[in-house]
């Protein structure tokens, strides 16, 4: 099988690319060989697949692997060599809670921070959803890139409606958070009516999250 994905690959099919970055990884099909996985990785993330892009966020995020002072996106290529791996498709989750561990201890280091957020940002225009609620996240925070929290909530917004369960449960927090807030504006008419609008569209969400078994919600 590797040998077709080499092929399909070689022909640019960003999904070989992939596939042989993981099983580079794993040694399956072939010798492991975890810097001609992220080398492949890299390739398939140039080409536009949103899953690559995804797992170069994550690696600049966590900071595994990637070489200090970290460099561009483009100067990560240099023949696949500066870098130890690549998150397997089975990590995604864990690295999804990764972030969220990192960000709640203030452990991110800003100046990979924002390289990742660059890759995020590239799999969200896939639709990547995973990718879009790790980029709310980091605009929520303002760690990596410029704080907003109207951008966080359309970008969970987005992750959500894709069925996303993490999302739909984030989504409700930051919308009572902006409930909170307009709340505040007691004699704002039109402050207090984007409170109940904001309070109530969180609440569905929140039934979405429950429905799709979402483990946070009670």
């Amino acid at each position: 099988a590797t040998k077709w994905f080499r092929a399909a690959a070689a022909a640019g099919d960003t999904g070989a690319m992939r596939a042989i970055a993981i099983r580079m990884n794993e040694g399956r099909g072939c010798a492991a060989d975890v810097q001609a996985a992220t080398a492949a990785f890299l390739r398939a993330a140039e080409a536009g697949d949103p899953s690559a892009e995804f797992n170069l966020g994550v690696r600049y995020a966590s900071g595994h692997g990637i070489p200090s002072p970290a460099p561009g996106p483009k100067a990560f290529y240099l023949g696949g060599k500066q870098a130890e791996g690549v998150e397997k498709e089975a990590e995604v989750t864990a690295a999804v809670d990764a972030l969220d561990d990192l960000l709640a201890d203030d452990r991110l280091d800003l100046s990979q921070t924002r390289i990742a957020a660059e890759w995020y940002k590239r799999a969200t225009v896939g639709g990547h959803c995973k990718a879009m609620y790790n980029l709310a996240q980091l605009m929520a925070t303002g760690k990596g890139v410029t704080l907003s929290q109207d951008g966080a909530i359309d970008l969970l917004r987005q992750a959500a409606r894709k069925g996303y369960a993490r999302a739909q449960y984030a989504l409700f927090l930051q919308l009572n958070c902006q409930a909170s807030d307009l709340c505040k504006l007691r004699a704002d008419e039109r402050a207090q009516a984007a409170a109940r609008e904001a309070q109530e569209e969180g609440a569905q969400w929140l039934l979405a999250a429950a429905e799709n078994n979402y483990g946070k919600v009670r």
